[in-house]
């Protein structure tokens, strides 16, 4: 509820959390995001957090948020694209400024985030749960009680993700071969990478990459087609003009 309703204003924006598989990496490393986007275990939902947002850093959320919805009110050439640049900066000053009402839990996320960027530098190299504890300046069962808390999975759990979604991307953007792919993500065994695959996204690396490759035919061929219809209602509009 709102104790004071003077002047009080209320932006709100709806997004699914697709729009973050692009830019995860990047905004993992800051503890608001975890706090704020993350935290999807059972444990996590129950412990809700208290945000604080200095008077300054309030200030640049309010104005990109108004930008928004400019942006979407006058829908110039590209508004989406602009529309989308907008709303990532603006989740960026929510992680840069808010603060947990709680100091305690925001240093406890601050030290998992600076570990959850060395996970993503080095997901290739062979990180034992003790390095990892050790990067916190935790103990092993404190680090892993909390990593699971605020991101929903262990950290050797979240270590395999990385892997595989970077093998994954490989898979897709490369012509590399799947051993070589499996080695370069950290995986010591091609069999085990291929389990791990397959128990993940529910088929086998090489059949990922033939489906992905159908897929991305029948995506084009689809904006291909839509794009022409678009512009025929564009030639619709002129012709209405006249």
């Amino acid at each position: 509820y709102y104790k004071t309703a003077h002047n009080l204003g209320i932006y709100n924006i709806v997004f699914e959390d697709a729009i973050f598989d692009f830019v995860k990496h990047y905004f993992a490393s800051m503890p608001g995001f975890q706090m704020l986007f993350r935290s999807q275990s059972s444990d996590a939902q129950k412990n809700r957090f208290i945000f604080q947002m200095p008077v300054d850093g309030w200030q640049e959320l309010v104005n990109e948020a108004a930008l928004i919805a400019n942006t979407f009110g006058e829908r110039n050439t590209g508004f989406k694209i602009l529309m989308l640049g907008s709303f990532f900066k603006l989740i960026y000053y929510v992680c840069k400024n808010c603060k947990s009402s709680l100091g305690n839990d925001y240093m406890i996320n601050n030290k998992i985030s600076h570990v959850i960027k060395i996970m993503q530098n080095k997901f290739d190299s062979r990180l034992m749960l003790s390095d990892l504890a050790a990067y916190a300046g935790m103990s092993v069962s404190n680090f892993r009680k909390h990593f699971r808390a605020l991101l929903g999975v262990s950290p050797i759990e979240y270590l395999l993700r990385l892997k595989l979604e970077r093998a994954r991307e490989l898979l897709v953007t490369t012509n590399d071969n799947i051993d070589a792919i499996a080695y370069n993500t950290g995986f010591e065994y091609g069999n085990y990478f291929a389990r791990q695959f397959k128990k993940h996204y529910g088929m086998q690396p090489g059949e990922y990459r033939k489906l992905f490759a159908v897929q991305a035919s029948a995506k084009q061929l689809e904006i291909i087609e839509r794009n022409v219809k678009e512009l025929d209602w564009v030639k619709f509009q002129k012709m209405d003009l006249k």
